[in-house]
């Protein structure tokens, strides 16, 4: 009687010892809830050259849209074609001019330039270029991506 006794008092013991323990919440991978945006970079800017081909998931770093490379996992700010904006109230769809991208969407197949920060500074200071968002994203990585053509949608080209 005593053995029983004291695996119920184990049992119980632990238990009560799992309910208090700190573990980390899971997040249900069917239904993920994508994070918000608070700013979406848009404007004109136009590198030299011709675009080439561009994919990639559309996500948030630091509150800014970025896509994500689906090869390096590595995310870049994402330049939009001037007008696009968020949505309100919840900030997880990028409005594009006729067309709308959702946070977590694949976008492909897409036209665009991948550049440095330092070549979007310089592109700004040429009469023209302008781009909004700009100052609250422009630490959100070295790379940036301007985008020209976005899925079916028509972008400035």
């Amino acid at each position: 009687m005593k053995k029983g006794f004291r695996a119920a008092v184990a049992l119980g013991c632990a238990l009560v010892l799992s309910g208090c323990s700190s573990a980390i919440p899971t997040v249900d991978g069917t239904d993920p809830v994508p994070d918000e945006a608070s700013t979406v970079a848009s404007g004109i800017v136009r590198p030299q050259g011709e675009p080439y081909a561009v994919e990639g998931l559309v996500g948030v770093e630091e509150g800014c849209v970025v896509i994500i490379d689906p090869d390096s996992e590595t995310s870049r700010l994402a330049v939009w074609p001037v007008g696009t904006q968020l949505t309100e109230p919840r900030s997880n769809i990028v409005k594009l001019a006729n067309g709308e991208v959702s946070i977590g969407e694949l976008i492909e197949p897409s036209r665009g330039y991948i550049v440095t920060s330092e070549e979007v500074k310089a592109l700004l200071l040429v009469e023209g270029n302008s781009l909004s968002g700009w100052n609250e994203c422009e630490s959100v990585g070295d790379e940036v991506v301007i985008l020209s053509y976005v899925k079916d949608f028509a972008q400035q080209e």
